[in-house]
């Protein structure tokens, strides 16, 4: 019997930024471990057009589905409701340096919880902020970034994976 898959998915808009977002469990795993944030002003700082956040926790390690959540909520914390974190008229260096504290504290705070059975928990994080005409992006793993421009599909991040690596390496083809 063929299991069913299982998604989640929403569609917002606000001026001229229009967010679709949506997981999937796919073919293989027994559980969803994915994690994601999709804000629009009034829920982003002054000036940011829209907060976009993706967790994929780690499948076969435990609590991943935990691990991702936890990085989802330290990018709520650090640029969503009531964030105080960044001014109206931050320059990119300053945007910059919020992603990295962000994805830094995340990853304190999962290896602070991955004890007993939540010992090796890990996930993926990938975050963008979009502010006037430019993107920010905070990324570790393999969650994906794309710029869709022009009918046009780009990955806009490298895999930080052994994969990955192979190939940039040109011991493996893409």
């Amino acid at each position: 019997m063929a299991r069913q898959r299982r998604s989640r998915h929403a569609k917002q808009s606000s001026g001229r930024v229009e967010l679709g977002h949506r997981t999937d469990l796919g073919r293989r795993r027994e559980g969803n471990e994915d994690a994601y944030v999709a804000l629009l002003p009034p829920n982003t700082p002054p000036g940011v057009e829209a907060v976009l956040a993706v967790a994929d926790g780690m499948g076969g390690h435990q609590a991943g589905e935990v691990a991702s959540a936890l990085a989802v909520g330290m990018v709520t914390k650090h640029v969503g409701p009531g964030s105080n974190k960044l001014s109206p008229n931050a320059t990119a260096s300053e945007y910059r340096s919020v992603l990295q504290e962000t994805v830094t504290q995340a990853n304190q705070e999962i290896v602070s919880q991955a004890q007993g059975e939540r010992s090796g928990m890990g996930t993926t994080l990938t975050v963008g902020l979009i502010e006037k005409s430019r993107v920010h992006i905070a990324h570790v793993g393999d969650s994906r970034a794309y710029l869709f421009r022009g009918g046009v599909l780009q990955s806009i991040t490298n895999d930080h994976s052994w994969v990955a690596e192979e190939v940039r390496a040109g011991r493996l083809t893409p």
